[in-house]
């Protein structure tokens, strides 16, 4: 045979122009899964490959999707089912805007590029605790002022 067991479950390669090194594979239902692999050394390539390819095995075994959503993916899927509820009538006009307003300053701002189904009941309680002091001591400590919509007139809040 002759070829390494790499070579069966994943490609590697780089790109035109980059010594980065890249991954490719393919999982049964899931389509072809292109990775970046953050280093242009060829040993810490294949062994971030060897665990990237098992991470995803694993997944798909598990019936998840063999990559990983964002929480900020499906928070932003879930904003447009919002806005086509308010384009149907279902949901109120002024919930179209306040609503991802919302979703985007809090969860999207704690949550963003952590993978949806690696968040835990320890990350709520810290959110949790963020959420509280959000406007004292965190990101929202900075902002002097938020101005709103509603019904055709402005109103500015000052921090």
């Amino acid at each position: 045979m002759g070829s390494s067991p790499s070579k069966e479950r994943y490609q590697l390669f780089q790109r035109t122009g980059s010594a980065k090194w890249q991954m490719r594979f393919s999982i049964k239902g899931q389509g072809q899964i292109k990775r970046s692999l953050e280093t242009s050394d060829r040993f810490e390539a294949e062994r971030r490959a060897e665990e990237i390819w098992f991470e995803a095995n694993y997944r798909a075994r598990q019936g998840l999707s063999a990559k990983a959503r964002t929480f900020e993916q499906v928070a932003e899927d879930f904003i447009a089912h919002i806005q086509r509820e308010v384009e149907r009538g279902e949901r109120r006009a002024d919930q179209g805007k306040s609503e991802p307003a919302i979703i985007r300053r809090y969860f999207i701002g704690y949550f963003g590029q952590r993978p949806i189904d690696g968040i835990t009941d320890s990350d709520l309680e810290r959110y949790a605790e963020w959420r509280r002091t959000y406007w004292t001591e965190g990101p929202g400590k900075d902002i002097a002022y938020i101005r709103y919509e509603h019904g055709g007139g402005r109103l500015t809040i000052l921090g």
